[in-house]
């Protein structure tokens, strides 16, 4: 009778194990097609927006060579080769999306997103390069300057491509934002400051016209700072970028919440995220268990979370933990000295992962600091404080930086 109990205790537990796979294990070949069909629809959504791009820009410089011949304005000319470099820039954008969208490899791993902040990169120092080369050519108009011959004709064709170039900016950086592509944000960001750049160059005109100064120099001036400027903004955000920045507040809140939201878990800690590309991140958390938590049970809870966080944020993340015993006879005077000094310096963000090992006599947490401080001070001067109460301890605490 016994071994029949037994037999069937074994086969229950084994379907419950079985429905828990179910349960928290994507089906891989589904969730396989599904990131597959994401990142084709956001490669031919950067391509078809970069075709756009290239079109539009290469039209405008062709009607602002010609505007510019006619006019012999030389502010129109300097816009024409801003839409051309615009032109260059979106094609750039396109081969950097073809070469970043190569499947992983033994090499790359983790892919080859990163080649569209290489992208930018490139795009941002071609557009600071032509910015340079404009205030060169516009310094020495000033010496120089040629006579223009403004029409109505003109001043309304300029008219009309500065509400083209709005729309081209805002329809462009607005898709950049929507599948995370640097890329064409910059593109968009460039376009709305085109539309300013020729809507100076249609007030000197109007200046020339009807006061007959001549500003087309200073005019084409301006216009290269602004190209300089969007240059150096485009190469500065690829290589923060490329060096790592932080991923913002509200989405690492979220994943907090989400995690301290399960039962069993106390505290979710030390969150990092690396990033691989627009579509490609991964990340690592330590959980607060309590020390009698058995890995069976707090399993599925874990999984299941790193299924849900990776489907809404598109984000690996590996789970390690701290196994903490707060009900220790000495964890509430001990936490209560912790506070107090977290409480009275603000370099000290807060602490966690709390363990008393009585049989070792060792206590073991984790003190957050900014970066301000001088880590390893402040390491021991906590030390002191707990050991002058608890003789005989032996006192680990580790320090922590605040990655997010």
């Amino acid at each position: 009778m016994d071994k029949d109990r037994i037999n069937n205790e074994n086969k229950i537990k084994d379907n419950n194990i079985e429905i828990i796979d179910q349960v928290i294990t994507p089906n891989s070949s589904q969730e396989d097609d599904i990131n597959s069909n994401k990142k084709e629809n956001r490669e031919k959504k950067i391509l078809r927006t970069s075709i756009i791009g290239i079109i539009v820009n290469i039209g405008l410089a062709i009607t602002k060579i010609i505007l510019g011949s006619l006019t012999n304005s030389i502010a129109i000319t300097t816009d024409a080769m801003n839409n051309l470099t615009d032109s260059s820039s979106s094609i750039i954008t396109i081969i950097g999306t073809n070469l970043s969208s190569k499947k992983e490899d033994e090499k790359h791993p983790f892919g080859h997103g990163r080649i569209e902040y290489l992208t930018s990169m490139v795009i941002g120092i071609i557009v600071t390069i032509t910015g340079i080369q404009v205030l060169i050519s516009s310094a020495k108009d000033i010496f120089n300057p040629a006579q223009t011959n403004y029409t109505s004709i003109s001043l309304i064709i300029m008219l009309i491509t500065v509400v083209t170039k709005i729309f081209l900016g805002i329809y462009t950086e607005n898709l950049g934002k929507q599948v995370n592509s640097g890329a064409l944000i910059g593109s968009g960001k460039d376009a709305k400051n085109d539309a300013i750049i020729t809507s100076l160059t249609i007030i000197s005109a109007l200046i020339n016209i009807f006061f007959k100064i001549q500003l087309e120099a200073y005019a084409s001036i301006i216009i290269s700072g602004f190209i300089i400027k969007t240059g150096a903004d485009i190469l500065l955000d690829s290589i923060n970028n490329i060096l790592g920045v932080k991923i913002d507040t509200e989405t690492t809140s979220e994943i907090r919440k989400m995690i301290k939201s399960q039962e069993g878990i106390l505290g979710a800690y030390d969150l990092i995220i690396h990033n691989y590309g627009p579509v490609y991140n991964m990340g690592s958390i330590n959980v607060e268990l309590d020390h009698e938590t058995r890995v069976g049970d707090i399993y599925p809870i874990l999984h299941r979370l790193q299924v849900d966080i990776y489907k809404k944020f598109n984000i690996y993340l590996i789970f390690g933990f701290y196994s903490v015993n707060e009900n220790h006879k000495i964890a509430r005077p001990l936490m209560d000295i912790i506070n107090d000094y977290v409480s009275n310096n603000p370099h000290c963000l807060g602490y966690h992962g709390l363990y008393i090992d009585e049989e070792t006599k060792s206590i073991y947490f984790d003190l957050l600091l900014d970066y301000a401080v001088d880590h390893a001070q402040v390491r021991d001067h906590v030390k002191e404080l707990v050991m002058e109460k608890y003789l005989g301890y032996n006192v680990n605490i580790n320090i922590d930086t605040k990655f997010i």
